[in-house]
């Protein structure tokens, strides 16, 4: 699925995975959202007068409805969260920041260096294991 970010960030092209739970096989989800479209758009989530998708303002609006509903803090009811918790998750899961680079759409691995904020314990176990291959 070709993937046309905002702000600058990177045009990429996303694998969509399949997965054992219903909810989180994106390939099934997306088959069934495209079998329920009343219109054949090119856009995933095309705007109600069918002449284009949404617009980010829609997409904030309706983004940060849902997140009131369900109870979401006002603070972190910005569609922006989202690439935070996924940039944040694969970090923690040890991630290969290059990998990252282009998994978020981030066109300098600068912007990815964020969620790699390291303890000074995190760094010694890791010099440990490097040189001793243990902790």
């Amino acid at each position: 699925m070709r993937v046309k970010r905002a702000k600058g960030s990177l045009e990429t092209l996303q694998i969509l995975s399949p997965n054992s739970d219903r909810l989180l096989d994106e390939r099934k989800v997306l088959t069934e959202w495209l079998a329920l479209r009343i219109n054949n758009s090119p856009f995933l989530f095309p705007s109600r007068n069918k002449r284009g998708s949404l617009s980010r303002v829609q997409v904030y609006r309706l983004f940060r409805s849902y997140c009131e509903q369900v109870g979401v803090a006002d603070a972190k009811r910005g569609v922006h969260a989202l690439k935070h918790t996924l940039g944040q998750r694969m970090a923690d899961g040890g991630c290969d920041i290059k990998e990252m680079r282009l998994a978020l759409g981030h066109r300098s691995i600068s912007s990815t260096q964020v969620y790699f904020d390291v303890t000074a314990e995190q760094a010694d176990r890791a010099r440990q294991v490097a040189l001793m291959g243990r902790v």
